[in-house]
């Protein structure tokens, strides 16, 4: 078998694959096998609770649909509490992705991530 092994930073992936943020999420274990990804990604969180864009969200055109969601999240309190732990049961390890309100606060929101997402 192929060696597909890879290293970001300090973390050490099994394969270099994980799915885009928001795509997959836990209730697909109920259908594919997580653990055999390199990474999860959760879904975009931000501090504070975000309804997103109001609809119409997605729109049909020719060829295909254009989206704009607008990010949706309940904040980052809902996603260590709630989120985080249903992650847990899983092996690969989880990718935040994180999404500003305000610039300044891309700055100090991976702070208490930080020891969920080592």
């Amino acid at each position: 078998m192929v060696d597909m092994r890879v290293k970001i930073g300090n973390v050490a992936l099994r394969n270099p694959i994980m799915p885009a943020s928001g795509c997959f999420s836990t209730d697909l274990a109920q259908v594919i096998d997580l653990n055999r990804l390199g990474a999860l990604v959760a879904k975009t969180v931000s501090r504070e609770f975000r309804a997103g864009n109001p609809p119409p969200r997605v729109s049909e055109v020719e060829g295909g649909m254009i989206n704009s969601i607008g990010l949706p999240t309940k904040g980052i309190d809902y996603f260590l509490s709630h989120q985080v732990p249903d992650y847990k049961r899983f092996t690969p390890p989880l990718v935040g992705s994180i999404s500003p309100v305000k610039i300044f606060i891309r700055v100090d929101l991976p702070a208490p991530l930080g020891p969920v997402m080592a």
